[in-house]
């Protein structure tokens, strides 16, 4: 593994941990699994320390995990195994954080 690609891992594995601990307890379980699944990516390689972040707002704390987990194809991760767990990130932001709906009832 790559010093970057270990940056990465350990960017992502902190940024999750972050969001778990900071979020409600149907959003907990959604990063935990997150983390273990992005683990499960990654079993040749002890998983690096998580040091649990301040960040200035948690759609911060989201794009950073968002943005680790998607360097990690650039070092050679499965890109549909990565796929999966952006849209498990997205699906549990949507959760947090509902998109505003028209008049209508539609997304915008």
């Amino acid at each position: 593994m790559t010093p970057e690609h270990y940056d990465a891992y350990a960017a992502a594995r902190s940024a999750l941990a972050t969001l778990a601990r900071t979020s409600p307890d149907e959003i907990f379980g959604v990063c935990h699994e997150m983390l273990l699944e992005l683990d499960g990516l990654h079993p040749e390689t002890d998983a690096p320390e998580i040091s649990l972040r301040t960040y200035p707002t948690r759609a911060t704390a989201w794009n950073e995990a968002k943005k680790s987990i998607e360097a990690l194809v650039d070092h050679g991760v499965d890109s549909l195994s990565v796929t999966l767990l952006l849209e498990a990130l997205d699906r549990a932001w949507q959760t947090e954080r509902p998109l505003p709906r028209n008049a209508a009832g539609h997304e915008r």
